[in-house]
């Protein structure tokens, strides 16, 4: 058996949870941005200014995302993303307070860099989503730091139920996993059972 992968497509709901989530370093860096440079202008206002515009920019990109009706419409580098996290790792750097480890400067330092590194690798992330079948077993990748996989020896039958899968192992036990936010989970289920239907029809037991 080769090995066999099905992309796994987001809900429009869960598109949309995942854009508003996305929006929050925008929003954060404007109301941050407004709040300092009414305090007047000094030494680092031009991060804050920085901040303003970046924040401004990824809620434009957030906008444009929500009317875009092609979800691989995007492009492989997401600027806007990049520039708000050069800013926020720049506010956070002016923020740091030697010989304290946890502090709102680290804090803005860590988000900063986690939001660099989305944008630059923009275009793999939808990728990350995905079913894998190999010859041993599958893997369901819904995010990339969740995913769930088992052994074809181990399964007696998949079936749905909802928005939930229903793996059913070969000690009659069920195991339930969610696939609430994934789109084409009928695919899924369908690619399954014909991984483990082949699997089975190898098995000395079914000969």
């Amino acid at each position: 058996m080769t090995t066999r992968t099905l992309p796994l497509h987001l809900t429009k709901r869960a598109k949309r949870a995942l854009m508003f989530n996305h929006s929050i370093p925008g929003l954060v860096l404007i109301i941050a941005g407004v709040a300092s440079l009414k305090e007047g202008w000094h030494e680092h206002s031009w991060i804050d200014l920085l901040g303003l515009i970046a924040g401004l920019l990824l809620v434009v990109s957030l906008v444009r995302e929500l009317k875009a009706k092609d979800e691989h419409s995007h492009k492989k580098i997401a600027w806007f993303d990049v520039l708000a996290g050069i800013v926020i790792m720049l506010e956070g750097y002016h923020k740091l307070h030697p010989g304290e480890w946890f502090q709102p400067g680290s804090v803005l330092m860590f988000v900063g860099a986690l939001l660099f590194f989305i944008g630059l690798f923009h275009s793999k992330l939808p990728t990350v989503r995905q079913l894998k079948c190999t010859a041993e077993g599958f893997t369901v990748r819904i995010r990339p730091i969740y995913s769930f996989s088992d052994k074809w020896a181990n399964i007696k039958s998949f079936s749905l139920d909802k928005n939930t899968l229903l793996i059913r192992k070969t000690d009659d036990s069920v195991e339930k996993r969610s696939l609430r936010k994934i789109e084409n989970r009928d695919e899924v289920l369908k690619v399954l059972t014909e991984e483990l239907n082949a699997f089975l029809s190898k098995t000395p037991e079914s000969a």
